[in-house]
């Protein structure tokens, strides 16, 4: 691994720092989705067990009413850092393409400092160039698929809560993940 990310140069510290963060973001989503879905359920059972049914009927009605605005609200830093997760993606793609446009310019240049057409020295050169782009892959394919997960586990989030105010089963300790 030492090597590989050793020929790469720059280029692929960048994109070793993508995966940290991808992977960081990945993870808060993941444990915040079932929190916040629990302290939603909570907040609608205090409320229908301390106020009075008019009250209770009241905000509920106000949330199916214009439940698409609760939801975003509710739901905007899970998406932010979804859509993050899809945006660093597409640099680290962007990052392993940029390696090996670096890799082979160097390439020919070292060519072109030996003074003669090699294909040892090309082909070293396109190979090292090369790296780079399985490595921003290795970071992009993994968080697609992480991406796709996250946004499935939003909405299937979305759904419970939605069927359990339209019910009124505010218990949160049920369908936790």
């Amino acid at each position: 691994m030492d090597i590989l990310f050793g020929k790469g140069g720059w280029v692929s510290i960048l994109i070793f720092i993508v995966s940290f963060i991808n992977l960081g973001l990945f993870l808060r989503v993941r444990t915040f989705l079932p929190v916040l879905k629990r302290k939603i359920l909570f907040k609608l059972q205090e409320e229908s067990s301390k106020g009075g049914k008019e009250k209770q009927e009241s905000h509920l009605r106000s949330i199916l009413q214009d439940s698409d605005e609760f939801f975003t609200r509710e739901f905007f830093i899970p998406e932010a850092m979804i859509a993050w997760i899809r945006n660093l993606a597409g640099i680290a793609t962007m990052l392993g393409l940029l390696g090996t446009v670096i890799g082979i310019s160097v390439a020919f240049e070292e060519m072109k400092n030996a003074g003669t057409v090699s294909l040892e020295i090309f082909s070293e050169g396109i190979r090292l160039a090369l790296n780079t782009t399985i490595q921003g892959l290795c970071v992009a394919i993994p968080s697609v698929l992480a991406f796709q997960y996250l946004r499935m586990l939003l909405h299937k989030t979305e759904i419970e809560l939605k069927h359990s105010i339209e019910n009124e089963t505010f218990d949160p300790t049920k369908n936790l993940e």
